[in-house]
């Protein structure tokens, strides 16, 4: 699980009015600029560029606590005060959809942010009346950008594809002023979505000792369980001198589970499931913590005493700590603990914790080379002080290609080492120029293997070589499946999913209805004959439940492609593949071009590779079965 940070947030967004660039060889001075502000104390100065050094000016600037805005000046600077906190800068440039994140340590006094590559996702916030709503916060899970939406609604959220795990991605959008929230899932390849706000939940309780008495300062964090792991998703929070506890602005409908730590009681946590139940206020059932000599199992409890400090000594702030209590993994035994702030800034408790030794200790902060350290007991009542020092590590990055030498969008890339000791180091995506980036890895030696999904139709490869921290030039050739060439048909088969296609569908745009979808190529006579007789019928089809949706089969220029397709007249859904050709034609059995594809209501194919001439009577012998 992966908690927020206590920490400053910023989030850099182009501003409306027009962009001023300079090249590198403007007068860009990498030499931090120590200035004071008008109370006298120091400021430290960020500067954000493109990936290539062109320096970026007039872009706003938003401090996410207070909502101050800042704008970068002629140079592509802003300044703020130094702090004894960790700050976060999250940037998005979306006219050239570019991303990146930096971090501003405590008393640091110069940041640079590059922008790179990334996916950008242009949304809309509206209510149950379908009416655009402003000021709400909009944050992607597992990863954590956080945006609000402007006076009509509208927001602009980016990540760059290192940032992402295999499991999913989803957006959660609150607005506290109306008290409404909703969670949506979206894929890699969405590029716009409407977010539907609806009543939010609240999870109010109480925490009582075995007594019944309330129990003051408890600490409490709330995390979304999804996709078989859980992200937490608020701050940590203490009960109030009644015991007293609430969680608003809840999305409805999801699971959640809750963490409660206090001093001399043990650790608790268990899940709230409401997947049936919409609730505008829900009373949680007392919380009773336990004190150690409360328990009846014999088990003793220790405490975890923690130093954490970066390489130059400086304190850390961390949130959580990770034990393992087995040496195989994956069937290793891991518990999530809260760490406790002492008086001494970077030293941290840890209690509630039975008492033993413990296979690893896990550290994963952002910003930060993932810690380990092994073999450590665990004792009543213990005083000794662990010190973990946290490193920035370093990068790994490389290409994945097919046999022909082309770049693989898509594809997931663990990054593994012997001496890590809980196993997998990263699970990785490839870029639209089939790259994998990593970075925060520790100075170890790695494998990698690329790990296709199981409908993809290349192999698992597993590069052949021992890579080492920093290493940026690796490539990995994936090749086709044995025998994927067999597979000539779809017909009985529900439709492969828009995996490595680019295309604007809603959600719920083919529900019930019958699906024929044209593969094409903007460059090929018969390929626009096939479109344009298409949008003729558009309307006649619409009429008898036919979904149309269109797909080009090479990468063109995307701004080419719609004004050609403005030009025609084209009102139905049309996506690009943005991912390998060979592997998109083969999922879906694309022999030629144009190539049509006939589905049910329920999208299983009914028939494939037919003409046009022959399209009515592919209906009507649907519609008989």
């Amino acid at each position: 699980m992966k908690a927020k940070k206590r920490c400053l947030v910023f989030l850099l967004l182009v501003g409306t009015s027009v962009y001023g660039i300079k090249t590198r060889g403007a007068e860009f001075n990498s030499q931090p600029i120590r200035r004071q502000n008008t109370s006298g104390q120091e400021i430290a100065t960020i500067s954000v560029t493109d990936h290539q050094g062109n320096i970026l000016s007039n872009l706003k600037v938003i401090e996410m606590v207070s909502m101050q805005e800042y704008t970068t000046d002629d140079n592509g600077r802003f300044t703020c005060d130094l702090s004894d906190k960790t700050r976060y800068f999250y940037t998005v440039y979306k006219e050239r959809k570019l991303v990146n994140r930096g971090t501003l340590k405590p008393g640091q006094k110069q940041l640079h942010i590059p922008l790179e590559p990334g996916r950008v996702v242009r949304g809309k916030v509206i209510d149950t009346n379908g009416k655009p709503v402003r000021g709400t916060t909009i944050e992607t899970k597992p990863m954590s950008p956080c945006v609000s939406s402007d006076n009509d609604g509208n927001f602009v959220i980016g990540w760059l594809p290192s940032w992402e795990l295999r499991s999913g991605i989803c957006l959660i959008a609150q607005n506290s002023e109306r008290n409404l929230a909703a969670i949506v899932d979206i894929s890699r390849q969405t590029e716009s979505i409407e977010i539907q706000l609806a009543p939010a939940l609240t999870l109010k309780g109480a925490v009582t000792d075995s007594e019944g008495k309330p129990i003051s300062g408890a600490r409490m964090i709330l995390a979304l369980r999804k996709w078989t792991w859980g992200i937490f998703i608020t701050k940590r929070i203490h009960t109030d001198d009644e015991g007293r506890f609430e969680f608003p602005v809840l999305p409805q409908l999801q699971d959640y589970e809750l963490h409660i730590g206090a001093e001399n009681y043990l650790y608790e946590s268990f899940t709230i499931a409401h997947l049936n139940t919409i609730k505008e206020t829900e009373e949680l059932t007392p919380i009773v913590l336990h004190k150690k000599q409360d328990t009846a199992d014999g088990i003793e409890y220790g405490q975890l005493l923690l130093n954490i400090v970066d390489e130059d000594g400086k304190p850390i702030d961390i949130t959580k700590i990770q034990l393992w209590d087995a040496k195989d993994h994956p069937s290793a035994n891991k518990e999530t603990f809260i760490a406790t702030s002492t008086d001494k800034p970077g030293f941290y408790r840890i209690e509630e914790i039975p008492t033993g030794y413990y296979h690893v200790i896990s550290i994963n902060e952002e910003g930060y080379a993932p810690f380990q350290q092994t073999d450590v007991l665990i004792e009543k009542e213990s005083t000794n002080t662990i010190n973990c020092i946290l490193s920035r590590g370093g990068i790994i990055e490389g290409l994945v290609v097919n046999e022909h030498g082309k770049p693989v969008e898509g594809i997931p890339v663990l990054i593994k080492s012997p001496l890590y000791h809980i196993g997998v180091m990263g699970d990785f995506i490839t870029d639209a120029n089939g790259r994998f980036h990593a970075d925060y890895m520790p100075d170890l030696h790695y494998s990698i293997v690329a790990e296709p999904e199981s409908e993809s139709p290349y192999e698992t490869t597993v590069f052949r070589g021992d890579v080492l921290c920093s290493q940026k030039d690796i490539k990995i050739v994936i090749q086709n499946k044995k025998g994927t060439r067999l597979r000539t048909f779809l017909v009985g088969e529900n439709l492969p999913g828009f995996r490595g296609i680019k295309i604007d569908l809603a959600p719920n745009a083919s529900k019930d209805k019958l699906m024929l979808l044209c593969f094409f190529d903007i460059n090929q006579r018969p390929s626009r004959n096939c479109i344009q007789q298409l949008s003729k019928r558009t309307q006649e089809l619409k009429a008898k439940d036919v979904l149309i949706v269109a797909v080009q089969t090479s990468k063109v220029e995307k701004d080419a492609l719609n004004e050609w397709l403005k030009g025609q007249n084209i009102s139905f859904p049309v996506g690009m593949v943005s991912n390998d050709e060979q592997a998109i034609r083969f999922a879906w059995c694309v022999k030629s071009l144009p190539w049509l594809i006939l589905a049910d209501e329920r999208h299983v194919v009914r028939a494939e590779g037919f003409g046009l001439d022959t399209f009515d009577d592919q209906i009507e012998a649907l519609r008989k079965q």
